[in-house]
Formats: structure tokens, C-alpha cells, sequence
């Protein structure tokens, strides 16, 4: 035998397959989707709107206790299809929850904010003292439901 045939040796088996390519763990589309998802679920537990009065203390809506189901829950089916992310129909998903989770944050917004500026207006009309705000949490859901949109919108499709 040569030299070359005895030295001969198997290929090195290949690397162990990855939930997410590094390429794409590294890119800020990818932590700006994750991020909004986790903020997203994290602001679906906090309160949404609070009612502060002189004679009967303070009252405090959490999102769980509402539409903060659907949030907490497409928040968390975002964060899954956005991590998968291989085929074309998963980048589908995760856009047309990160919309879903759009609507969901806007409109309730929205109707918290009406509901604040309508409950001072009555407060103020009878001279109560009363103040009505929107909680923490639903700002966290409107900022991460932009977040995971522009994520998923603005991130490379895997298939490279």
C-alpha cells in the first residue's frame, strides 16, 4: 500500500442540525421579533388600565383578565414560528399573527383610552376625585406588537 491509502480517514460527521441558523441568531431583526413576542407576553400579565379614587382606593385592570389571553398566546405562537422560520409558510404564520397581535393591541388601546378620557370627563363633572390611566402592560403590548411585526417584516428569509 501508498502512503496516501493508510492515511486515509472518514469525513467528520456533520454538525447537529439548529433550531435557528447562527447567521440569523446574530442579526437585530431576529432579537427585534423575539423581543417584541417577549414583550408582548410579558405585558399581557400586567395591568392594562388602573382607576385611582379618593373614598374607594385604587382599582387595577391586568390584560389577563381579558383580550391579555390572546396577546399572551399570540405572543407565544409568534416566538415559535418566528424561531422555526425554515419553510415559507412559517414566515406566513408569524406575519399574520405579528398582524393579529397588531389589531389586538391597537384596538384595545384604544378603547382603554376612550374609556380613560370618558371616566375623568364624568369624574370631573360630579368632582369626584378620580384619575383613570392606561397600565404598563398594554403599552408593552402595543411597542412589542410593532417589534415583532417590523421583525418578521424586516428579517432575511432563511431558505439563503
Amino acid at each position: 500500500m501508498t502512503e496516501q491509502q493508510t492515511n486515509w480517514q472518514p469525513p467528520p460527521p456533520p454538525p447537529p442540525p439548529q433550531l435557528v441558523r447562527q447567521s440569523h441568531r446574530q442579526s437585530w431583526q431576529f432579537w427585534l421579533g423575539l423581543g417584541g413576542a417577549g414583550l408582548v407576553a410579558l405585558g399581557s400579565l400586567l395591568p392594562w388600565a388602573t382607576v385611582d379614587t379618593v373614598h374607594f382606593g385604587t382599582r387595577t385592570e391586568y390584560g389577563i383578565e381579558g383580550d391579555g389571553v390572546f396577546t399572551l398566546i399570540g405572543g407565544t405562537l409568534f416566538a415559535v414560528f418566528f424561531l422555526l422560520h425554515h419553510a415559507p409558510w412559517q414566515r406566513v404564520v408569524a406575519t399574520l399573527i405579528a398582524l393579529g397581535l397588531v389589531v389586538v393591541a391597537v384596538v384595545e388601546f384604544s378603547d382603554v383610552q376612550n374609556n380613560v378620557e370618558k371616566t375623568e370627563a364624568e369624574a370631573e363633572a360630579v368632582s369626584a376625585g378620580l384619575t383613570a390611566s392606561v397600565g404598563v402592560g398594554l403599552w408593552m403590548v402595543l411597542v412589542g406588537s410593532v417589534g415583532v411585526l417590523a421583525g418578521v417584516l424586516l428579517r432575511r428569509s432563511t431558505r439563503s
